[in-house]
């Protein structure tokens, strides 16, 4: 098979590239970039100005097509690509905003078009784990009070026209928040949930009006609150999402690639196949003409989850990392103590 990627950003270098050798698919670039274009050539790929790939297209050359660009030209490559009725994966978001994203939902269903909305974090081990061993873990997710998600990046604000908005929420609640609702909805099926508030902050260190930490409170069937903290240049990696229930605790690090049941360490993963498991799937219904709606659907909802929280911004807080680190995160680490409940047994 032969995929076309658009876009040669870290994603796609670190990530997409592995996945689709591992899996024996030969790909090729398409990129505005004529920096990235010469790197992807001498690095042996084949390398394409954004244009030059168009008539391959038509003539059906390749099998299938990645959007991994930034999200504000997702919706522009996939208008292009379903006049030919390509398969295509959308790295998520699936668009700039949610009026786009659900065009795109729109035209996949009408058209009768293969597409998946990729996102990594649903796709890791620890998470396809729990989700496989769900009726075993029944007796958590039926007695829970509580949910806390931690996502935060070490990593730096990139460039900042790759965001949704010059202004607010164009920083980490469209970033990053999304995969954490994905997550949420992807281990507990679908829920009915309310946005009670979102709390956002900017470090004053950075350019732009973005915000770059936020602390989001969600409502999830009417009594179960969700506590959900993003940030991004922090001084430490953390991606972990705990569940608080009246019959036990389960934790998992991603991160670490860990699974805890009740404290005691469950099960650690010793590798990331997150993409290769994506784009498994991807090939696989590509071949069986099968549809991947599903995953269109998870995105879609996450995103609104997204919309919903950054209309909640009342305003946006500037603050210098060290006094956000020092005054909000560490007196939050003990949040879950205002929920007690009784562990019993593994």
């Amino acid at each position: 098979m032969r995929f076309l990627i658009y876009g040669y950003g870290d994603v796609v270098r670190g990530k997409i590239k592995q996945a689709l050798e591992d899996l024996g698919i030969r790909y090729a670039i398409v990129e505005v970039d004529d920096d990235k274009i010469r790197k992807a050539r001498e690095e042996g790929i084949i390398a394409y100005k954004y244009g030059e790939e168009d008539e391959l297209i038509k003539k059906n050359y390749f099998d299938a097509a990645i959007i991994a660009t930034p999200p504000r030209v997702h919706y522009e490559i996939f208008e292009k690509l379903q006049k030919y009725r390509i398969p295509v994966a959308i790295e998520k978001p699936l668009a700039h905003n949610l009026k786009s994203s659900e065009d795109i939902v729109r035209a996949v269903k009408r058209l009768n078009i293969i597409c998946m909305a990729i996102d990594h974090y649903v796709f890791k081990p620890p998470i396809r784990r729990i989700i496989e061993r769900k009726e075993e873990l029944r007796e958590i997710f039926d007695t829970l009070e509580f949910i806390k998600i931690t996502f935060l990046e070490k990593k730096e604000p990139g460039n900042r026209r790759w965001m949704l908005y010059q202004e607010e929420g164009g920083g980490v609640v469209w970033e990053y928040a999304v995969h954490a609702f994905a997550t949420l909805l992807k281990i507990l099926g679908k829920v009915k949930w309310e946005i009670k508030s979102c709390k956002a902050y900017r470090f004053k260190e950075y350019e732009g009006n973005a915000e770059d930490y936020a602390e989001i409170e969600i409502i999830i069937n009417d009594k179960i609150r969700v506590s959900i903290i993003v940030g991004r240049g922090m001084p430490k990696e953390e991606k972990v999402i705990e569940f608080f229930a009246k019959k036990g605790r389960l934790k998992i690090d991603l991160v670490k690639r860990i699974v805890e049941k009740n404290g005691h360490m469950k099960e650690i993963f010793e590798e990331d196949d997150s993409y290769k498991e994506i784009f498994r799937v991807f090939k696989n219904a590509i071949r069986g003409r099968k549809s991947l709606d599903e995953t269109l659907e998870l995105a879609l909802e996450s995103l609104k989850m997204a919309d919903e929280a950054i209309k909640k911004i009342s305003r946006i807080e500037v603050i210098s990392k060290d006094d956000l680190w020092k005054t909000l995160w560490k007196p939050r680490i003990d949040i879950v103590f205002i929920f007690p409940f009784k562990i019993r047994g593994v």
